[in-house]
């Protein structure tokens, strides 16, 4: 019986095919990145490496704001423009959001001059370093959202996972070759370092895929209204569902200190792991997806949809059982005094287990313009992380972060499946693919 008469996947072999290298990129490049924070970790012990972590926690935070949106609302807006060959648009854009990281740059740097003046954040650093950090992170994620709009995910994803994680630890290789020691502040000054050849490497690919496309001599039209009006959203969500990555490392940084910092990272990076699985099916699905809705086509929708819910359950979940039945053995690589961040992995494992489960969830929503409800959503889910985290982390320690994390990552979930599960028509778990898969069983 043919896949369009049971609703199978048309493309299975090839979706797979891209999420699979996908997977071995992201993976490889944090192989990369976990033998380098290893070898840091051993090397400045665990309350220096927190201090390490939880400045580069704060830039990455701050950098992911300064777009304002505009880098995600490119994946579903240059596929758009791309189809109805609209480049004067893609012009404007390109313009629109490189201006507005600039402004916004500045603003932040200013920002966090004046905290740390007044010793309201003070990071080992000094503002000037976390500025310039947050500056080049919010470059890296236009730039790579920008490739991902134009369908080259795979060139995206090894020059910003591979090439740049590679370059990272090849530096941290040679600094030690050379026998100097490192510190929390060299360390970081190599992690960015490492980024700006990767961040240049991918403005010349969008560059040449910009003149590929037609665009290099059209003139420029600007919708700024209708940008920010669905970026602002976006940025919300963004950042409340970063807040929801590293919320507790913030607070735990806050409240108890950097050594709780440093063993609590360290089982945070491995939970953190399992996010590849609903990334690379989320980057893979997201501009076939705008396309399939833009042109009317549900079934093709869903199709993607259920190959994104496989490929995020067949590459997470056995991370989550190696993780969970093996916290000790991982967290014992960093050193034996981040071993009692053991239960706090487990906790925050199945925290993720809840993310694979519910599949592209928050990607069908924004393609289908509920980017508003996705931040409502994820608001409601970051509020209860907060709330939470402050009344757990003063009595339980790291335990009661993780707690906080596990409880407002299902919650989020939970809520967004049941609202698209009744008001969609659209599935996007396992649960469709395993029907069709026994349907055709039964034929």
């Amino acid at each position: 019986m043919s896949s369009s008469k049971t609703g199978l996947p048309i493309a299975l072999p090839d979706f797979f095919r891209r999420a699979s290298l996908s997977f071995l990129m992201r993976f490889g490049g944090l192989f990369f990145q976990f033998v380098g924070s290893i070898l840091i970790a051993r090397m400045l012990g665990a309350q220096e490496y927190g201090a390490f972590t939880y400045a580069a926690t704060w830039a990455v935070f701050v950098g992911t704001f300064l777009p304002l949106g505009l880098g995600e609302l490119s994946i579903r807006e240059l596929p758009t423009y791309l189809t109805q060959k609209k480049f004067a648009n893609i012009n404007g854009y390109f313009v629109t959001a490189l201006s507005t990281i600039i402004i916004t740059g500045s603003v932040a740097g200013i920002l966090l001059a004046v905290l740390e003046k007044t010793e309201v954040l003070v990071l080992f650093p000094g503002w000037q370093l976390v500025a310039i950090y947050a500056l080049v992170h919010a470059f890296v994620l236009l730039v790579s959202n920008g490739l991902n709009g134009f369908q080259r995910i795979l060139t995206s994803q090894l020059l910003e996972t591979v090439f740049r994680q590679g370059l990272y630890l090849f530096l941290i290789g040679v600094i030690l070759a050379l026998g100097y020691s490192l510190t929390p502040t060299g360390v970081f000054q190599l992690s960015l370092l490492s980024a700006l050849p990767a961040l240049a490497i991918m403005v010349v690919v969008l560059a040449k895929m910009h003149r590929l496309n037609g665009n290099g001599r059209a003139k420029y039209e600007f919708e700024l209204g209708t940008w920010f009006t669905g970026a602002i959203p976006l940025l919300m969500t963004t950042v409340a569902s970063r807040l929801q990555l590293d919320l507790d490392v913030l607070m735990v940084g806050s409240i108890l200190g950097n050594f709780d910092v440093g063993i609590y990272r360290a089982a945070a990076r491995g939970a953190i792991l399992v996010t590849i699985a609903n990334m690379v099916a989320i980057q893979l699905v997201g501009p076939m997806l705008s396309r399939a809705l833009a042109a009317g086509n549900k079934p093709e929708a869903q199709r993607l949809l259920s190959q994104a819910a496989i490929v995020s359950y067949l590459t997470g979940m056995p991370i989550i059982l190696v993780l969970g039945f093996g916290s000790s053995l991982y967290l014992g690589l960093f050193g034996a005094e981040f071993l009692g961040a053991a239960t706090s992995l487990k906790f925050l494992l199945i925290g993720q287990a809840t993310i694979v489960l519910a599949g592209p969830d928050a990607i069908l929503l924004i393609m289908l313009r509920k980017e508003k409800l996705v931040l409502a959503v994820t608001t409601l889910g970051l509020a209860t992380n907060f709330g939470m985290n402050l009344a757990l982390i003063t009595p339980y320690g790291i335990k009661g972060a993780a707690i906080a994390s596990l409880v407002s990552m299902a919650i989020t979930r939970l809520v967004m499946v049941i609202f698209i599960l009744r008001t969609t028509g659209f599935d996007p778990t396992l649960v469709t693919p395993i029907k069709q898969f026994f349907r055709k069983l039964h034929d």
